[in-house]
């Protein structure tokens, strides 16, 4: 059969073969073409697909176009198996697809220097033929049909099924394997993605397409509401899952309403995955608009000069969400540019848009700082400034006009943000500006103060307070909050007028606990007044407990009074020690059990700083020792002691007091410290009593020397509460030689002392003694505890 026997077939049958090849029973089908390869005099190929049940031999096939004909020869392989690729290859073939081809496919080339009459045209609709070996056409393809491919790309066909056909995914092609265009078994697309917008919130919705060639049983879809990658703390994802079947070929639509938590521009990314695997993406910009004045012009610079070298805005936010600047537009009276930058600004925070870089000359170290790649240039004498959204609506806009009388080379300020920023009286000039900080206007438009003549107060006081409108303009009710650590108490003061003052007079019942606490009154953008006040304790919560009348400087010892507090923390404010006739006024805080007030001119360094106070007044304590009072705020009495010639006095060492936690006034529970350093300042006396065996008597020394020990001590513990004790000291004839007396104020342990001279006044002589202890409890009842202790 002669060429134009060929062509006559082609151009008849082509579209019967278009329009009924879904009935023919066609076993070798084309089904890829490289038509504008990289290298045209080698790289064209023709993929073939056997889409019958049979091995087919193709070494008698041929190839045509509707001029001329080539055969298709083996290379090296004749043989197409059912279900798989052939590629027919250009005569002049150098190995550019090896790295793509699989190794299992047959390939063939054409006994001709190239396809049909010219080469497969990349430009003109030509028909390409496959013919069996009778010469029958077992496929066809029209160059062109549907769509043409870009350069270095190939023309797939989409589904065995039909005659669909497009362009390739992948560059160079899937020569030899399935085509990037076919559906795959399984395989869902995400088509038609869209958001609306409502009051507060975001409506997605997109469809599911089942592009794949069974039904889908399950998968995964969501999206992800991204405000900014470099703010991943306001961005979302929000996973649904799907048991339902999709069919091949059948969508779903899927809705979901997202609560948004920003402002201005969001990008929307949905997504679809199957067990696992990502299978499509799809994604959207959503202009989410800001109220009118959510954000408002806060300062601007309209007239350079030397003070500014460059115009600026600086904005507020009002706004209660983040809000991303990408896609606002900032607009004149004679246009408007859009911002182009990926940038959130907080709530209350404020943002500058510069005209140029020369803005760093005058502020170098500005946050928020935005120059757009164009400016609106303001004009001096009239002018509007607008920000609006993406979509044009206005955000904020200022008119300013000759009447504002705006001075050269100055920035314009917003004095109160509350009030209409509209108005020329709520601006002031600054010849220093402050854009990227909150202004520090002189005008006070709207404002109250609060006035007392004190800041300390107690019981014996009056707490009262002046509220004064000393703005421009009248106020209406106002709500006050008095804050304590016992709670938030509400009070209201009425409308008022410039220059009126209010008198509160606040009730204290049940607001204060005991002890000196900080409390305020506050006006919620008006003013905060902080005050203290004293509420006196049930009980003392802080006592004397170690006092050095006459140090010795080689020892290294300075006078110094300690007071043990009991709370975790008490605050002493206007508290008052009083050592004989002279007052010392304390303010510090008390964060210790044990805490030394000292005159800041003597050394005290070997000692924790943070339970030591110096006190530049500091009182004299005399050498014979002091009456000594600690008084609170009230005037009321928490300690006393009467130390003056205590007999336990002495050079280099302290007054210790025997039992912690209990009134100091009992001249009988100070002894002499027996520290080796003479006394304990910041920690537990030397003398305090600790547990050691229950129900026991303890003498130490046990053998005595008078003139060379300086004392004998009688360490008793019991294992009740004691009220006082008993100690009765006898010889081996039965002799009561000294006796002494202590009250133990229900402390389960306590020492006493002896300095080794009996009651008549003589010194004992040697020999061996008994000890008695009696022990008074708390109930009333008694018991006795023994010991013998040597005289040498």
């Amino acid at each position: 059969m002669g060429r134009q026997n060929y062509k006559s077939i082609i151009q008849k049958s082509f579209m019967s073969i278009a329009l009924f090849f879904p009935l023919l029973n066609a076993q070798i089908l084309l089904n890829e073409f490289m038509i504008d390869p990289d290298n045209d005099n080698t790289g064209e190929f023709v993929e073939i697909y056997n889409a019958g049940d049979s091995l087919v031999n193709m070494s008698a096939f041929l190839f045509c176009d509707a001029q001329d004909t080539d055969a298709v020869i083996p290379y090296p392989d004749s043989l197409l198996l059912p279900g798989h690729y052939g590629l027919i290859l250009d005569p002049d073939y150098s190995h550019e697809y090896d790295y793509l081809i699989p190794d299992s496919i047959t390939c063939f080339s054409i006994n001709d220097s190239r396809f049909g009459m010219y080469g497969i045209s990349n430009s003109t609709q030509k028909p390409f033929a496959l013919l069996f070996p009778d010469h029958q056409i077992s496929d066809i393809y029209l160059t062109g049909n549907q769509i043409w491919p870009k350069a270095g790309y190939s023309i797939e066909r989409i589904r065995s099924q039909d005659s669909l056909w497009g362009s390739s995914l992948n560059i160079s092609g899937t020569p030899g394997f399935r085509n990037s265009i076919s559906p795959k078994d399984h395989e869902i697309k995400i088509r038609s993605l869209n958001c609306t917008i409502s009051d507060d919130d975001l409506c997605v919705s997109f469809v599911l397409l089942n592009i794949g060639l069974q039904e889908i049983n399950k998968c995964d879809y969501g999206y992800i509401v991204d405000i900014s990658k470099e703010h991943p703390e306001l961005n979302d994802t929000l996973i649904f899952h799907r048991t339902l079947p999709i069919f091949p070929g059948d969508s779903v639509m899927v809705k979901s309403f997202y609560h948004y938590r920003s402002k201005g521009r969001v990008s929307i990314y949905a997504f679809v995955s199957r067990e696992g695997v990502q299978c499509d993406t799809l994604a959207i910009d959503a202009d989410i608009p800001l109220n009118e004045n959510e954000l408002i012009i806060n300062e601007f610079v309209c007239k350079t000069g030397d003070n500014f070298s460059s115009e600026y805005v600086e904005f507020l936010s009002r706004s209660t969400f983040p809000v991303q600047l990408n896609g606002l537009q900032i607009a004149d009276m004679t246009g408007h540019i859009e911002l182009e930058i990926n940038h959130v600004i907080s709530p209350d925070s404020l943002f500058v848009l510069a005209q140029s870089t020369s803005f760093y000359d005058d502020f170098p170290n500005i946050c928020n700082l935005i120059i757009p790649p164009a400016w609106r240039s303001l004009n001096n004498s009239e002018d509007i400034i607008r920000l609006q959204n993406h979509s044009g609506s206005i955000i904020c806009d200022l008119h300013y006009d000759a009447d504002w009388l705006i001075p050269p080379d100055c920035a314009m300020q917003l004095v109160d943000s509350a009030l209409n920023y509209h108005d020329p009286i709520n601006w002031e000039a600054s010849y220093s500006g402050s854009p990227g900080k909150y202004n520090n206007s002189q005008k006070q438009l709207l404002h109250l103060s609060c006035f007392s003549p004190m800041i300390f107060f107690t019981p014996l006081d009056l707490l009262s307070f002046f509220i004064i409108n000393d703005g421009y303009f009248s106020l209406s009710e106002q709500e006050l909050t008095l804050t304590t650590p016992v709670g938030e108490h509400t009070y209201f003061i009425p409308s008022s007028e410039p220059g009126d003052t209010i008198y509160l007079l606040p009730d204290t019942l049940n607001i204060f606990q005991p002890g000196t606490q900080i409390c305020s009154l506050s006006c919620e953008s008006y003013f905060s007044f902080g005050f203290k006040y004293y509420v006196p304790f049930n009980k003392p919560p802080c006592y004397f407990n170690e006092i050095l009348f006459e140090p010795i400087d080689t020892y290294g010892q300075v006078e110094f009074i300690e007071l043990e507090c009991l709370p975790n923390e008490l605050d002493l404010d206007h508290w008052q020690l009083k050592i004989n006739n002279t007052v010392l006024c304390l303010n510090d805080v008390l964060k210790n059990p044990y805490n030394i007030f000292y005159d800041s001119d003597d050394p005290l360094s070997t000692f924790a700083s943070s339970n030591t106070y110096a006190y530049p007044n500091f009182p004299s304590l005399p050498n014979s020792g002091a009456d000594c009072y600690l008084l609170d705020p009230t005037g009321n009495i928490i300690d006393h002691c009467d130390l003056r010639d205590h007999p336990e006095l002495h050079a280099g060492k302290s007054l210790e007091k025997q039992f912690s936690s209990v009134a100091s006034d009992d001249r009988n529970i100070w002894f002499s410290s027996v520290s080796p350093w003479g006394m304990t300042p910041g920690r537990l006396n030397s003398i305090t009593a600790l547990p050691g065996s229950v129900n026991d008597l303890d003498i130490y020394p046990e053998i005595f020397s008078p003139g060379i020990d300086e004392r004998i001590q009688f360490s008793i513990d019991s294992e009740f509460a004691i009220s006082y004790c008993e100690l009765l000291c006898f010889n081996l004839a039965g002799q009561l030689i000294y006796t002494k007396e202590q009250a133990v104020f229900s402390q389960p342990s306590c020492l006493l002392f002896w300095n080794g001279i009996m009651n008549n006044g003589d010194v004992p002589s040697r020999g061996l003694y008994l000890a008695i202890a009696i022990i008074h409890k708390i109930d009333g009842s008694s018991f006795q505890l023994r010991e013998t202790f040597a005289v040498k």
